[in-house]
């Protein structure tokens, strides 16, 4: 395995040339990502609807509670410098990860829960 190649898409926005691999930074060479060397997969669907499945429950029994727009937001900014973010979702576990309001559409607003990595809690 080697480090990704960048290539600029437009803006912020950069893409792995080997992976597909997309981040959004000011300096792609400052970015350390591994590059498996073949396009990038989200977990299995069974897998998906697992993680989804016990991030409502815990979200539900801990009485649904939701963080501020503004930890919403540093949390994103987390993700998307994260070598497993790919077009909104996270590549360990596959849940949206964004700043809209809606906790069931977002794993970020949901307060009970955390990073699959431990990137934050």
């Amino acid at each position: 395995m080697s480090l990704c190649k960048f290539k600029h898409v437009h803006g912020d926005y950069y893409q792995c040339e080997v992976c597909g691999l997309k981040i959004r930074c000011s300096d792609p060479s400052k970015v350390f990502a591994t590059c498996p060397g073949e396009p990038r997969k989200f977990p299995p669907l069974l897998k998906q609807v697992k993680t989804y499945a016990k991030a409502v429950t815990r979200h539900i029994a801990t009485g649904m509670e939701t963080r501020t727009d503004e930890e919403v937001i540093q949390l994103l900014e987390i993700c998307e410098a994260c070598d497993k973010y790919e077009d909104g979702r996270c590549l360990v576990c596959g849940c949206r990860l964004n700043n809209g309001k809606n906790a069931f559409t977002n794993k970020l607003r949901m307060k009970s829960q955390k990073c699959p990595r431990g990137l934050w809690e």
